[in-house]
């Protein structure tokens, strides 16, 4: 379809009898002209039926990989993706003013367009009915280099970042930390308090001195005039999308809410820091859980050791073998105090994991519990050198 008859399709103005007389100067055939009714037809019903019309572009460099003639294998690599609103938020919509695409000689403003941090790999494979996936394609998955995420779009991603208010479900993947700051700087900016007030009750629960971290600034006016911003014909970007521009830098005073925006975000000069204040589950995977297990097993598995040389000990023993009792005695309570901690550590890592899908900010190491056992078993093996030591004496 050209250009130019875009909008007028959109509008239902282009109708299926003027682009069929098209195809037939081009000399298709009329089982071709027939199968492009059916389906230009069925397009514009849904156009205007659902009432679609542009609202985001995508853009992005793609390298495909496949052998000529033959859809068995296809790879697709997307990287540098950028999305744009189509429609300005302080401007003419595309139907408008009569074009498909904005008006390219209007900037562009940070809330208007969104940078994905990440290339999206895509693997398309014609296999029979319970045939399974090629070696290599397994052995990439788990490589470590990719990171499975089902259901991606481009187009919901950047409708999720760009239109919060126009959504009502944001996907899973918009809470991952790889692409937060991608999304901070595409967000509006409003108040610390008003942005942080949930995030910072909960971070400062778990964080201490907090108080104590200097560092304050003065964030971004919310003054559009404020922003730097270059149309998208221009010959020089005058936005730094991703980090701060060079001319909205820190200025001095105390803040105890910019620091604690600074320190929350991992940033020492921020002024359009942000979470969005949308709160989404977070998809947490089974491995996270696996490892939890896997954590509880090797604690137990421990235990199961120290407990069955001390049972060995006091079970085996004769009435006269007062060191093998004492020995004993001594190592069972240790494997208890293990156990028990095992159990403990086993059941609050799973109630952090709930914690994490719902999206509140927890963290998932104990620094405490494996140093004080530690520290009991450097005890124990102290209290048993010393008294055999003794015992030896004694001869």
């Amino acid at each position: 379809m050209p250009p130019d008859m875009v909008i007028p399709f959109l509008k239902g103005q282009y109708t299926v009898e003027e682009a069929s007389e098209v195809l037939r100067q081009q000399g298709k055939s009329e089982e071709e002209i027939a199968k492009f009714k059916e389906l230009f037809q069925e397009v514009q019903k849904v156009v205007d039926v659902k009432q679609l019309q542009p609202l985001m572009r995508t853009q992005y460099m793609r390298v495909a990989f496949q052998i000529p003639f033959d859809a068995t294998v296809r790879v697709s690599l997307d990287t540098n993706l950028c999305m744009i609103r189509e429609n300005p938020e302080h401007g003419d919509t595309c139907l408008e003013s009569g074009r498909w695409f904005r008006d390219p000689g209007l900037p562009v403003p940070r809330t208007e367009i969104t940078k994905f941090p990440h290339a999206v790999l895509e693997v398309k494979l014609s296999l029979k009915e319970d045939e399974d996936a090629p070696l290599w394609v397994t052995q990439l998955i788990d490589s470590g280099l990719l990171h499975e995420v089902h259901k991606f779009s481009k187009f919901i991603h950047g409708c999720a970042v760009l239109l919060p208010d126009q959504v009502q479900a944001v996907p899973y993947w918009i809470d991952d930390e790889s692409i937060r700051e991608s999304i901070v700087a595409s967000t509006q900016v409003t108040s610390t308090e008003s942005t942080y007030s949930s995030l910072s009750k909960r971070r400062m629960q778990m964080e201490n001195g907090d108080k104590k971290r200097g560092g304050g600034y003065r964030g971004r006016g919310r003054e559009e005039e404020n922003e730097l911003k270059h149309p998208l014909l221009g010959d020089h970007a005058e936005t730094d999308l991703i980090e701060g521009s060079s001319g909205q830098g820190m200025e001095g005073g105390q803040s105890f809410g910019g620091g604690l925006m600074n320190f929350l975000l991992g940033k020492k000069d921020r002024g359009q820091a942000r979470y969005l204040p949308r709160k989404v589950p977070m998809r947490i995977e089974p491995k996270t859980s696996f490892a939890n297990e896997r954590t509880f097993l090797r604690w137990v598995h421990m235990s199961i050791v120290l407990g069955g040389v001390s049972s060995a000990m006091l079970g085996g023993a004769g009435p006269e073998d007062q060191d093998a009792h004492v020995i004993g005695l001594l190592t069972i309570p240790l494997a208890i105090a293990i156990t028990m901690y095992g159990i403990w550590i086993y059941y609050w890592r799973a109630m952090q994991i709930k914690k994490k899908e719902a999206r509140i900010a927890v963290a998932f190491d104990d620094r405490i519990g494996p140093v004080c056992l530690a520290f009991i078993l450097i005890c124990l093996y102290i209290t048993v050198f010393v008294y055999k030591l003794a015992k030896l004496g004694d001869y």
